[in-house]
């Protein structure tokens, strides 16, 4: 019985302290997300381009995006990108874009809004903590990162029908990633436009495959998406 008791205490103070640990964590991931809110807004300023204002208002009416959404200029941001839960705001850098690139960045970045992919970045980086961070399993931020992405190529590429194509609608956005190259992209929790040149290949690369199996049923497109991304993200963590 005092063998039990001392086992009972002993777990006691591991679960305390691994809740203790948790609440540490989250608290972080909440100060960090305030954090990045004022950088965002100290090095930004509302989008008063009436030719952009205009090209957004054209996009949300086509998408039927009735929320409030407002468009600020950043400096901070090393691509187009959408954050916030309550009040949303789509960043753009700084620099000339053509009505082309704005409709396919407002489009992209609706999409996501639609998705709700801002919350579920919040909500997975928690999870990675909770899984550890050094294993596979808690990789989950980047896996879902990468499927938001890929899902959103898919859609956006729909929802651009009649503008562009799949293969102008990657041209593009590798137009925009050469323009504004070379500046600081923070680890926000926003979605993004592009991370890096190497998701853009995988997305890229899942783009073809999605359209080889587009004659399929929807079931096995989205089984071929899944295994897509685990072998690449399973890839890119063996690879170091």
């Amino acid at each position: 019985f005092m063998l039990a008791g001392i086992e009972w205490q002993v777990g006691t103070v591991i679960g305390v302290a691994w809740m203790l640990f948790m609440l540490f964590n989250f608290v972080s991931i909440l100060v960090k997300s305030r954090d990045e809110k004022r950088k965002l807004r100290s090095a930004g300023t509302p989008e008063d381009d009436p030719a952009v204002l205009a090209e957004f208002e054209r996009v949300a009416a086509r998408m039927r995006i009735r929320r409030k959404i407002r468009v600020y200029r950043n400096s901070c941001l090393g691509s187009p990108a959408i954050g916030g839960i309550c009040f949303v705001k789509i960043y753009l850098p700084y620099g000339n874009f053509t009505r082309e690139e704005l409709s396919v960045v407002f489009h992209h970045e609706l999409i996501h809004f639609r998705q709700h992919d801002r919350f579920f970045h919040l909500i997975s980086r928690f999870a990675g903590i909770l899984l550890g961070a050094g294993s596979i399993p808690g990789r989950l931020p980047e896996f879902l990162t990468e499927w938001s992405e890929i899902c959103c190529d898919r859609r956006t590429v729909e929802a651009l029908d009649g503008e562009v194509d799949e293969r102008r609608y990657f041209e593009i956005i590798v137009n925009i990633m050469e323009k504004i190259s070379g500046r600081y992209c923070g680890e926000f929790v926003y979605s993004t436009l592009y991370e890096s040149h190497l998701r853009l290949e995988r997305r890229i690369g899942y783009m073809m495959e999605y359209r080889k199996t587009k004659p399929v049923a929807k079931g096995a497109a989205a089984l071929a998406a899944l295994a897509f991304i685990t072998m690449s993200v399973s890839t890119t963590y063996a690879a170091g």
